[in-house]
């Protein structure tokens, strides 16, 4: 608990002070995250041509695809951070006179920053199957990172690859802090939120032009969740509250890239129809690869409601919620929306009814 706090007030902190320094720190985070898992990458393959027994079982296990998507949930999490990275860049000033220069680096750090992923995840897993191997008779919760350092180094090993992780996951929050904190100012502004409190979170900080009010209500929000953590390990409540949250909050965000993808598809199709059925040199990227996205994203949420094979019966309630949230914004989204074209339509009856009077005592 104790932890989690100060982890969450140090990246509060920085955020708070200066835009710049929170951009140099979690580039620098995201720097010696590839450096690790190059590290381990290249242990693993040292290891391989030595002994690579634990291929030789790694794919007897039964296939169940329950228990694949409900993996493939959690490494899509630990991808936001690498996700949410990307858009720092428009932190920085360019130093180009092109005003599409920001736009061009996130292309193409995108496409990199999704292969290096690629690259990096395929060989640290390589390397835990090398040194860990799979054992089907095995019960323990020690993650696997843990027991890789283990094998290697014994004790030491394992308390270096906790430090290792708990720094990976420190940039992971890190980068999703900052970019939320741009959520919350962006649904501010566009209405989203209350009018009573949306107008504090419409502002950035005067003394450090940072967004001191939207780090401050996130850092409560996960103060609150860390407190719910708490109550859990001191009473016994729930041993998988933890994941719950997770896959709650991931599935979420699949739903959000789906619903994305898709309103891509929609802008890509009337540019498409609108430009003589050329492609354009906005949203330039091909619609096939869009339609295929699009599917592997529709493809995980379904797959995700089917049961592991030695799971609970519990597991789709987080889906479940995160479901029921999003309908509940999009009604919510809906009425709004159709306020404002009400009140949009009789502001316009209402002017042309004031143009026909103006015209009418014009003529007599």
């Amino acid at each position: 608990m104790a932890t989690s706090v100060a982890m969450l007030f140090i990246i509060t902190l920085y955020q708070v002070c200066s835009n710049r320094v929170s951009d140099i720190i979690n580039h620098s985070l995201v720097l010696f995250k590839i450096i690790t898992l190059l590290i381990i990458s290249i242990v693993g393959i040292a290891k391989l041509r030595i002994d690579h027994v634990n291929w030789n079982y790694i794919f007897n296990a039964p296939f169940d695809l329950g228990a694949y998507a409900s993996g493939l949930i959690k490494v899509l999490l630990t991808y936001e951070g690498w996700n949410n990275i990307n858009y720092l860049i428009e932190e920085f000033k360019p130093s180009s006179d092109n005003l599409e220069y920001p736009s061009v680096i996130l292309k193409y750090s995108s496409l990199i920053s999704v292969g290096i992923t690629f690259i990096l995840c395929f060989l640290t897993n390589a390397a835990f199957i090398t040194v860990v191997g799979y054992n089907i008779n095995y019960n323990g919760n020690t993650p696997i990172p843990m027991r890789f350092g283990k094998e290697l180094l014994g004790e030491t090993g394992e308390i270096l690859m906790s430090i290792l992780v708990a720094i990976s996951s420190f940039g992971c929050v890190s980068a999703i802090i900052f970019t939320y904190s741009r959520i919350i100012k962006y649904a501010a502004e566009t209405g989203f939120m209350p009018r009573r409190i949306s107008s504090w979170f419409t502002s950035y900080w005067k003394k450090s032009d940072t967004l001191l009010k939207q780090l401050l209500a996130q850092f409560f929000y996960c103060l609150g969740l860390s407190f719910i953590f708490m109550i859990k390990t001191k009473y016994n409540i729930s041993d998988n509250i933890s994941d719950f949250f997770a896959d709650a909050s991931q599935y979420s965000a699949m739903i959000y890239h789906a619903a994305s993808a898709y309103c891509l598809y929609i802008l890509k199709k009337r540019l498409y129809n609108t430009n003589n059925n050329t492609n354009p040199e906005i949203l330039s990227i091909p619609i096939y690869v869009i339609i295929t996205y699009l599917l592997i994203i529709i493809l995980i949420i379904i797959v995700l409601f089917i049961p592991s094979r030695n799971g609970n019966f519990d597991y789709p309630i987080s889906y479940c919620i995160s479901w029921s949230v999003v309908i509940l914004g999009v009604i919510i989204w809906w009425l709004r929306d159709r306020k404002r074209s009400e009140a949009t339509e009789e502001f316009i009856d209402e002017t042309d009814q004031s143009e026909e009077t103006i015209s009418e005592a014009g003529r007599d």
